[in-house]
């Protein structure tokens, strides 16, 4: 183009253009500008034998019979540019120039027939293998529907000119044409748009990876924000493309202007103005007073809550409180960005109460017990704790419900109501100190008191044993097999007790087994009556095979 333009300038400066011939030759360049863009654009957008390099989701063969077709229509189009101006060059009458527009219209409805066609829209396999992975069948053509619609509209181009409607006939070929070329805009630009979001989103170094941990996104929620940010770009890629195409439809732009400034400047329904540019604002200052508040947390948690003595659970409750006021302080920004009336929400949320009255109890139950928990911190972040039956350590509390991991590795999520409501068990509320007792059964006939003697030296020289409080060994009981002892000691961090319980018990069973102090199992004696004897000893002959001497004698005696 910019060749093409070159040219006809330096005809014009240099007064090689003579007459009407200027007229022509400005017809002849607008016909090539009009074939290499057409073309130059389908055949990058569609780039056969280049898969990796295409827009559009098609096959090779649909990318490369819509090239073909695209190059056909750019030709027609750019023979009817050139129509039209030569007709106004050589001043034709209204007959003459009757029969060109039934020409031009009907040579650009053949050239936009063959692409509307099946073969040019046929989805290539990557397309079709992510369409399938639901498993329901996909019809492999795209735009079926909008297609055909089109292919009638385009048929209806030379009928309308033939029958003299010319007027018709130009603005239904208008529009076609237009639709179709802010489609492929459309395509183009919401494939660029999802280019570059991605690479923002994906980046490793650079400037675009400043920019993703500025927007604190992680690679793990890096595609849940690819969506949406890719989504609202292309919505508002397709309403200015649609306003665009209303002044050729015939809608006047100065009433497009005006309902946009309406819309803008806010639209009154009853006693409320809804205004789009202040309800966009809301969102962004909302987002913003989002961003600000995890930005404050992180600052909490990485630069000066670790210059305090706060245990941890208050540095969670700090940093938690933190986020909730941050939010709601956001929230309430953005309704008053938005012109949202706080008097007409007390209304709403008078109304809202009667309805948390009858169904939100529950909701609103755990949401302040959630404040009590993180105030009070009957349970805090760490924690080891038994809640209805479930014991684990306690990894998160939120507004709702507070997550526990058992050890299993499962996470149990425990409304805030129930920790308010009900008996808790929490290792490690006040410290992590905690006793642990072993009971410990030996055979009658041992000395108890080396017994005694022998525990309290085996926990005496494990490391993880306190030597306050001391250990003791408590004499327990009579039992129906051994004598029962209980040994207690008490450890510094009662979450190694598993372990710690582990290695006393295999040093107790070395010792005794050292010392030939027996550990009993289970004992019972059976007692029998003289005259259940004979019956006995009757049964234990039936299964009892015959002595060898008797099973030789036996032939003897039959002789």
């Amino acid at each position: 183009m910019l060749a093409i333009g070159s040219i006809l300038l330096s005809f014009e400066v240099h007064g090689l253009l003579l007459g009407d011939f200027e007229e022509v030759a400005r017809g002849l360049a607008l016909g090539f500008s009009i074939y290499l863009v057409i073309a130059g654009f389908a055949h990058v957008a569609l780039q056969p034998h280049q898969p990796q390099w295409r827009v559009a989701p098609l096959s090779e063969e649909s990318a490369d019979t819509l090239d073909d077709r695209l190059k056909l229509l750019a030709v027609m189009l750019g023979i009817n540019s050139f129509i039209w101006i030569a007709l106004d060059v050589a001043d034709a009458g209204t007959a003459f120039a009757g029969l060109l527009s039934l020409f031009g219209f009907s040579i650009i409805a053949l050239g936009l027939w063959p692409i509307l066609g099946d073969r040019a829209w046929y989805r290539s396999e990557a397309s079709m293998a992510a369409e399938n992975a639901s498993g329901e069948a996909v019809d492999p053509r795209l735009y079926v529907t909008a297609r055909r619609l089109l292919r009638l509209v385009v048929l209806t181009i030379p009928v309308t000119a033939l029958a003299g409607y010319y007027n018709l006939s130009e603005f239904l070929t208008r529009n076609v044409v237009l639709a179709c070329a802010l489609f492929a805009a459309f395509s183009g630009l919401t494939t660029l748009v999802s280019e570059l979001t991605s690479a923002m989103l994906t980046a490793d170094s650079g400037p675009l990876k400043q920019v993703r941990r500025a927007l604190g996104v992680s690679e793990d929620s890096g595609r849940i924000v690819h969506f949406w940010i890719a989504g609202f770009l292309n919505i508002l890629i397709a309403i200015g493309l649609f306003l665009a195409f209303l002044p050729s439809a015939g809608v006047p732009t100065q009433e497009i202007a005006d309902f946009l400034e309406t819309g803008l400047s806010g639209v009154k329904i009853g006693n409320f103005t809804i205004s789009f540019a202040d309800i966009l604002l809301g969102i962004i200052v909302f987002i913003v007073a989002l961003r600000v508040t995890r930005m404050a947390q992180r600052l909490l948690e990485k630069r000066i809550l670790p210059q305090t003595r706060l245990d941890t659970g208050v540095k969670n409750s700090i940093r938690s409180a933190a986020g909730y006021a941050g939010a709601t302080l956001g929230l309430v920004i953005a309704v008053s960005t938005a012109g949202i009336d706080f008097s007409n929400i007390a209304i709403i949320a008078g109304a809202l109460s009667v309805g948390i009255g009858f169904g939100l109890q529950n909701i609103v139950n755990n949401f302040i017990s959630g404040l009590i928990v993180l105030v009070e911190r009957p349970v805090k972040v760490g924690d080891w704790v038994i809640v209805g039956g479930y014991e684990g350590t306690v990894k998160r509390i939120n507004v709702r419900a507070t997550e526990i991991e058992t050890f299993k590795r499962a996470t149990v999520i425990v409304p805030n109501g129930e920790l308010i409501s009900q008996s808790i068990t929490n290792f490690t509320l006040r410290n992590k100190l905690g006793r642990i007792d072993i009971p410990v059964g030996v055979a009658y006939g041992s000395d108890p008191a080396a017994v005694e003697k022998i525990l309290i030296e085996i926990v005496g020289t494990h490391k993880a044993v306190l030597s306050f409080p001391k250990p003791r060994v408590i004499f327990q009981n009579f039992g129906a097999s051994s004598l029962d002892f209980e040994l207690r000691f008490f450890i510094a961090n009662i979450e190694d007790g598993i372990f710690v319980r582990s290695e006393i018990m295999y040093a107790i069973e070395r010792t005794f087994r050292e010392r030939h102090i027996e550990i009993p199992f289970a004992q019972s004696e059976v007692n029998f009556k003289d005259r259940d004897l004979d019956r006995i000893e009757a049964m234990l002959a039936r299964f009892t095979p015959a002595p060898a001497a008797a099973q030789e004698k036996e032939p003897d005696d039959r002789a």
